[in-house]
């Protein structure tokens, strides 16, 4: 009997990508931002990538979830964690398209 932990096919991994191809794509959006941002230190580069291909039409869906997943708004969160005229330009990418008008 071949364990989970055994093979390329039956690893940690491979589940995961499983599991993410049925997942729900506005869920996927809010723990990519969220793991971006935790921890000591912000991946920039992480952030930098999703903040900048978020699709329209996901936009205020993301926002909803990410308000109800930490209590905290993305562009809330994105402030916090980044600084000067990176800061400018995030809050101004990130905005739902309710705020933007």
């Amino acid at each position: 009997k071949t364990s989970e932990q055994d093979g390329y096919i039956f690893s940690n991994y491979w589940k995961l990508a499983m599991l993410q191809l049925v997942a729900d794509p506005v869920d996927l959006w809010c723990q990519a931002l969220q793991t971006a941002m935790d921890g000591l230190g912000t991946d920039e580069d992480t952030l930098t990538a999703l903040v900048c291909t978020i699709p329209p039409t996901l936009r205020q869906s993301i926002h909803e979830r990410y308000l109800q997943r930490t209590n905290k708004t993305l562009v809330a969160h994105i402030e916090s964690e980044t600084s000067f005229k990176y800061k400018k330009v995030f809050t101004t990418q990130v905005r739902s398209p309710a705020e933007a008008r």
